[in-house]
């Protein structure tokens, strides 16, 4: 009796423990379609989950959930982009809380590896209106409690390395975090509840516009949190904040009781006041710049805000920042930086962000003696009103005594005297006799020389005259590696540029005795390197926001082997376009005239629309020089002569800058008056047919059109040391060659081989010409020749019948021409 119960016992345990084996696998199915269904109640979207692990015996006694490869994905109306990727979400619950008692608990949410990329398109379109409508989000907190009876605690909510984020195309914002992480411990379960939070963002950037106001900036905090739930208020007793390394203390209280508009009141201070912990703002990847140093002096830090903030309404705030005598002394550096002091204030007393006021009422400083400078206030964002101004002497041969610059060697002297005074509006309405824009900037034997110009880039000389309209650049004359220039000109609209990101305006005359192309775009390397590439890559992009025209007049420019003289005529850059006008050059014995557009409006994929007019280049030059040559004209190898041509061509270009052949559209002609050819490839191929020594092709025009990169060549007629020659024909992207060549050969230039089959061929001496058709076939680096020489066996065999008069004989002489 014993062992039959000791054997049903041992089966129900087996049973049971059976049953907890293969019970996730018969709920997976429906668990899944649970979550899916319920997830389509609230998202617009498509929720995807690669799998799920349903364990019981993992965190026994709780039970775990782990869902793998989720991702939501946008509806079709926001271009079906990934919203979320999750690779793990994982929910561990108590089981015995999930089976009886009014309370289940959740020990841990753990979030891990997510990318979240929200997007706002220009339409204002976004996965937020479609949560929001599906939801039912009224925009109050909800503050009741579920239906069922049984309640939620949950004691931690973890996020482990998040990556964010968003794009706002509509507003042109930009904000990116990387490696969120998040520990919230508590009991969420209670109206009044104790929160620890620890969160932790690394390389803050946020950008609005063409402004950037976080750059690379790390951020941690760590606080204990009094939180009432039901009224969604918070209280921040003492929350240690780092920004980068620098030691804040934040305090205060949140009120998030409506979910568009939080009331805050929170005070943020520095720990420490001095003035070396400020240099822990700087990031950590230049940490090691600021080693080895001393310093002396104290600053404030302080910021308070009280109020509302929603989407139209920021709260009040004051920030105060304060540096007093402060210096700071590389202790391997003779010189300091002495006299550092900054008064700087921001305060908007609520509402608008446009009624913000920017007050830095001084940040000078002086290195061995020389002081420099400047203050600047701007209140009334909306509409500016400016003041400022500039004073100072920066000596870069004393700045390097005081500031290391390893590997960088910099001299010269900048002298500048500026100040601005008045409102924007003024600027705008072009009414300059209302605001004050007066100084100069005076710029003397300025050189750099680092590993990208190794050689120096030097300003020898020059200044800038500051007027409210525009500044005036003065001969401002330098030199780069073996190129000199001098630049004179004006700028304007550049108040608009510096506030409000409008166009930059601008004329300049460029010239140049002598510019280096060939070491304008080669980075240099340095003995006992390596680097993989030799050539610089990547479009030169034309900024979108400057309209500025230059005119040049550049002696003598040095491109690879080609020798350019006399370049002149003006290029429009404007909105990503450069636009060259009438630009004319002497190159390759001849002249080259060139009016068309460089167009980087997609940096990605640059384009060229070009019309040039060439006037006697030398071909062989030509061939050698320009590698697009080689697959326009392969037949231009080992030519000689003068040639004149009118093109038109449109094109894409790849990183390099090169054209993308198979883009490559077009048509002109080109003419010569004439060419002498001589140890040609593909001419040699009729050698045994027509006599090529000392070939001369007369006065001839060529028309033809590009299509995709494929070349057609119109039929055109000219005199080949002359005999008639006709030639048409294609050749296509990947070099395949399909041209017809007709030739009407004069007796004297047969080939070697039809003067030896003509010898023994009666009435032979009466054929004074021969017409010789071929195909030229094959690719470009390996073309073909196959004579067609029915048309001359047809004469042959004529003039062999008047002289034999014997229709019997004539088979036979087909057989030996052939």
């Amino acid at each position: 009796m014993k062992k039959k119960i000791i054997i049903s016992i041992t089966i129900l345990f087996l049973l049971v423990i059976g049953f907890i084996l293969v019970a996730p696998s018969i709920f997976k199915k429906n668990i899944l379609n649970f979550v899916q269904t319920e997830a389509s109640k609230s998202i617009d979207g498509e929720l995807k989950i690669g799998d799920l692990d349903l364990s019981l015996f993992r965190d026994f006694p709780s039970v775990s959930l782990k869902f793998t490869d989720v991702s939501i994905i946008e509806n079709e109306a926001l271009e079906g982009d990934t919203l979320m990727n999750i690779p793990l979400f994982e929910v561990v619950a108590n089981i015995k809380s999930i089976i009886s008692g009014d309370e289940i608990i959740i020990n841990k949410i753990l979030i891990e590896k997510c990318d979240f990329k929200p997007t706002v398109n220009i339409d204002n379109s976004s996965i937020w209106n479609a949560v929001k409508s599906k939801a039912g989000i009224d925009g109050k907190a909800k503050t009741n409690k579920p239906d069922s009876k049984k309640r939620f605690i949950i004691n931690s909510i973890i996020v482990d390395n998040m990556n964010f984020i968003y794009n706002n195309y509509k507003n042109s914002t930009y904000l990116s975090v990387d490696n969120i992480n998040l520990s919230l411990n508590g009991d969420l379960s209670k109206t009044d509840t104790e929160l620890d939070l620890i969160l932790s963002l690394d390389n803050i950037s946020f950008r609005d516009g063409n402004s950037v106001w976080v750059n690379n900036t790390d951020l941690e905090f760590n606080t204990r949190v009094m939180a009432n739930l039901d009224s969604m208020t918070f209280n921040i007793e003492k929350g240690d904040l780092l920004v980068n390394k620098f030691k804040l203390n934040l305090k205060g209280d949140v009120n998030a009781s409506e979910l568009d508009n939080y009331k805050l009141n929170l005070e943020l201070n520095a720990n420490d006041t001095k003035f070396e912990n400020l240099l822990e703002l700087v990031p950590e990847n230049l940490q090691n710049h600021i080693d080895d140093i001393t310093t002396t002096g104290n600053f404030n830090f302080n910021i308070k805000t009280n109020g509302n903030l929603s989407s139209n309404n920021i709260p009040a705030f004051d920030m105060h920042l304060a540096v007093n005598n402060a210096s700071l002394k590389y202790n391997k550096l003779p010189e300091s930086i002495d006299d550092i002091n900054i008064d700087l204030n921001i305060t908007n007393k609520g509402g608008s962000i446009d009624s913000t006021t920017i007050n830095l009422k001084k940040a000078s400083l002086s290195i061995t003696n020389n002081p420099f400078s400047l203050f600047a206030k701007i209140k009334n964002i909306n509409d500016p009103i400016i003041s400022g101004g500039a004073v100072g002497v920066i000596n870069f041969g004393d700045l390097r005594k005081a500031i290391p610059m390893k590997d960088i060697t910099l001299r010269g002297v900048i002298d500048t005297d500026m100040t601005f005074d008045g409102k924007y509006s003024y600027i705008e309405k072009k009414e300059y006799d209302k605001f004050t824009a007066k100084g100069k900037v005076d710029i003397k034997d300025v050189l750099l020389i680092n590993d990208k110009f190794p050689d120096g880039i030097s300003i020898k000389y020059g200044n800038i005259i500051i007027t409210p309209k525009q500044l005036n650049v003065n001969n401002i004359s330098g030199s780069l590696r073996s190129s000199n220039f001098t630049l004179q000109g004006d700028i304007l609209n550049y108040l608009p540029y510096i506030f409000k990101n409008e166009m930059l305006e601008g004329n300049f005359m460029l010239k140049s005795k002598f510019i280096n192309l060939n070491e304008l775009s080669q980075p240099t390397i340095k003995s006992g390197t390596t680097n993989k590439s030799s050539a610089a890559t990547g479009a030169i992009e034309i900024p979108k926001n400057i309209n500025v025209n230059l005119s040049t007049n550049i002696s003598y420019i040095l491109a690879d082997k080609l020798v350019i003289k006399d370049v002149k005529g003006d290029i429009l850059l404007k909105e990503g376009v450069a636009t060259l006008n009438d630009l004319s050059m002497n190159l390759l014995k001849g002249k080259m005239v060139m009016n068309g557009k460089y167009d980087t409006k997609n940096p990605k994929i640059p384009k060229i629309a070009f019309n040039i007019n060439i006037i006697n280049f030398d071909i062989n030059s030509m061939y050698h020089s320009f590698s697009s040559i080689k697959h326009m004209a392969p037949m231009a190898i080992d030519c000689k002569g003068l040639i004149s041509s009118s093109l038109s061509i449109n094109s894409d270009l790849d990183k390099d800058m090169s054209l993308k052949m198979n883009t490559l559209n077009g048509n002109g002609y080109f003419s010569s008056k004439g060419v002498a050819i001589n140890d040609n490839p593909t001419m040699s191929q009729l050698s045994p047919y027509f006599k090529n020594d000392g070939l001369n092709i007369s006065k001839l025009k060529v028309n033809f059109e590009i299509k995709g990169g494929d070349i057609t060549i119109s039929p055109f007629t000219t005199l080949l040391s002359g005999n008639k020659l006709t030639i048409f024909g294609t050749q296509t992207l990947d070099g395949k060659l399909d041209y017809t060549l007709s030739m009407n050969i004069k007796r004297a230039s047969f080939g070697k081989e039809i003067t030896k089959i003509l010898g023994s061929i009666p009435g032979s001496k009466n054929i004074q010409d021969l017409d010789v058709d071929a195909k030229i076939g094959g690719t470009l680096d390996k073309p073909t020749v196959k004579p067609d020489l029915s048309k001359a066996l047809k004469k042959v065999t004529s003039e062999a019948a008047k002289e034999l008069n014997m229709g019997g004989l004539l088979d036979g002489l087909k057989g030996l021409f052939k």
